[in-house]
This record gives structure tokens, sequence and C-alpha cells, in this order.
């Protein structure tokens, strides 16, 4: 499987392993590892969104 994982999005990502898994391509431990750290990067992702929103907006006006 030569993918970089850097230039999809991680549900992309993720899809992309299950099918390989399913079709005997790769290794359900390699598998499982890639789509934690794709989990990982999602909640990451997340996490500063939900940051952005909830910070307060600032004026450079004053």
């Amino acid at each position: 499987m030569n993918v970089d994982f850097t230039a999809i999005a991680p549900m992309e990502g993720i899809d992309l392993l299950i099918k390989a898994r399913a079709a005997g391509t790769i290794t359900s431990d390699f598998a499982d590892s890639m789509i934690k750290l794709l989990k990982s990067k999602i909640m990451e992702m997340r996490r500063q969104d939900s940051q952005r929103r909830t910070k307060p907006a600032t004026s450079d006006s004053e």
C-alpha cells in the first residue's frame, strides 16, 4: 500500500485501510495501528476547531 496519508483526509485514509485489510493487502495489525493514528489526528483536528470556535474575538483596532 503506497499512500501519502498526509495528502488525504483522515476519514478517507481510514476507508482505504479498511478496504485494504478486507482485500488482504495489509495485515490487520498494520491497519489497526494506522487507524488509531488517523483517529488521533481527527480528534486533534476537532479539538483545534473547538478552540477556534470558543476563543473570544479580539479587536486589533484598540
